[in-house]
């Protein structure tokens, strides 16, 4: 089926393109294949518990916010449950199970690599946006849920599409075996590694990459997520007010809220950067002859849902989502957000302040636990 070559059997002057054919020994194949499916299968069932968390909990699934982690956890859910699935067969037969098998693995590979960064775009679009009005004292308005569910199938059908490229057969991409452990689309010549380096991988994951590096770099340089930053100072104000009129103790408290909710997201992209380029940089770029260096890259890969699931556990809504999946308290019902400036749910927050939203004043953000009028 593939032209493998055993990788202690490898000539001196071996060519990259050999060192993708060579393999471990069977033994070793083996166990690598069982600890990914393990991994694989523990990585799928967290993605679906953030899934089910957010999805059952009317508050947390009001936030749209919350709706692009739910995103994020489809690529994820596609790779962990795919992967499981796939080196479970290959661990049954102790080879690859077939061709049209190794076809999808390079397709599922690269949609989880690929979606999460493009996806995790979109949310450092939607952060910076949100940062910057709030450090310009603007009013913002999170977009509805409809849009953000718009916009992440969009990406994730471009992903897909990017993903597809080597199924087409005239591409010069081919679905080929790493190290004889997991496929993924290759390059096989001098052209096609031109084509690899240059149109593949920007597409699939450097543009995303470096997007998100700029929006972290500008909220770190232009101080972004400082509160210091969003409290006005100005002549002829007084200490407990702004130029706007709203409590400046009011306007810190949105700007810890968006803080928090700044570096939550990035915490998740660097976790996708500690976990993603390990991977690609053993597996494909180093010059690392044994197998068992692109195995630990490619575990270090598998872990990201488990890592994702984690993080998403540390916004307090979610964990307390969590919780109530987990002792069958959900309550599948509509449960209606509390508003006075806005006419659509930002987080599960609502903002305060005499007649904001009458005045065009910037929304201030508090927990919705006092009496306004509600917002369908």
């Amino acid at each position: 089926m593939y032209d493998f070559i055993l990788a202690s059997h490898l000539p001196a002057n071996a060519t990259r393109y050999d060192v993708y054919r060579s393999v471990p020994d069977p033994a070793d194949s083996q166990w690598m294949w069982a600890i990914w499916s393990a991994v694989s299968f523990a990585s799928s069932i967290s993605s679906v518990l953030v899934l089910l968390a957010v999805l059952s909990s009317p508050k947390t699934r009001a936030s749209p916010f919350n709706l692009y982690l739910v995103a994020l956890a489809i690529p994820d859910l596609v790779f962990g449950l795919s992967c499981a699935i796939t080196c479970a067969l290959n661990h049954s037969r102790a080879a690859y199970f077939s061709v049209v098998m190794c076809e999808w693995q390079a397709w599922y590979d690269m949609f989880g690599f690929s979606g999460s960064f493009w996806l995790n775009a979109l949310v450092a679009r939607e952060v910076h946006l949100l940062m910057s009005k709030t450090s310009e004292l603007a009013f913002y308005r999170p977009p509805s849920r409809r849009a953000v569910l718009c916009k992440c199938a969009c990406m994730l059908g471009f992903v897909g599409f990017i993903c597809s490229w080597h199924l087409w057969g005239v591409i010069p991409l081919r679905a080929m075996p790493i190290r004889g452990l997991a496929c993924f689309p290759l390059d096989y010549n001098v052209e096609s590694t031109i084509f690899f380096w240059v149109v593949f991988i920007p597409a699939a994951v450097a543009i995303p990459i470096v997007y998100n590096i700029y929006v972290l770099v500008l909220c770190l340089k232009y101080n972004l997520v400082k509160v210091r930053h969003i409290i006005p100072r100005r002549r002829g104000l007084s200490a407990g007010a702004s130029e706007f009129g709203l409590s400046t103790e009011a306007m810190a408290q949105r700007a810890r809220q968006e803080r928090s909710l700044t570096l939550f997201f990035m915490r998740i992209l660097i976790s996708m950067v500690l976990l993603w380029v390990p991977a690609a940089l053993l597996s494909l770029v180093l010059p690392f002859r044994s197998p068992t260096v692109a195995w630990i890259g490619g575990t270090v890969s598998h872990l990201q849902g488990i890592v994702s699931a984690a993080l998403c556990l540390t916004k307090p809504d979610i964990a307390e989502a969590t919780a109530d999946l987990l002792r069958c308290r959900v309550l599948w019902g509509t449960q209606r957000v509390v508003v006075l400036a806005a006419k659509e749910p930002i987080q599960d927050l609502c903002p305060v302040g005499q007649d904001a939203g009458e005045r065009g004043l910037p929304a201030l953000l508090a927990p919705c636990d006092h009496g306004q009028r509600e917002c369908m």
